[in-house]
């Protein structure tokens, strides 16, 4: 499976001199370069592995578009 494009949030507290701020934005990674589904999925185990290495919620949301010729 081929994906055409992705994009990766990632959400965490942030924190602004002492204050804390929850579930932020913290990066963001987008391709309109696609990828294969078999390569992502490594992928995505290593990015939730470096960002998020105690736990971690994650939402996977697939939109599958028919093609009109």
């Amino acid at each position: 499976m081929y994906i055409d494009k992705y994009q990766i949030n990632s959400y965490g507290t942030k924190y602004k001199g002492n204050k804390e701020l929850k579930n932020q934005l913290l990066t963001t990674v987008k391709s309109e370069d696609g990828q294969r589904l078999k390569k992502m999925v490594s992928f995505l185990e290593e990015y939730e592995e470096l960002n998020h290495p105690y736990s971690s919620e994650i939402e996977l949301i697939i939109n599958i578009k028919k093609q009109e010729d």
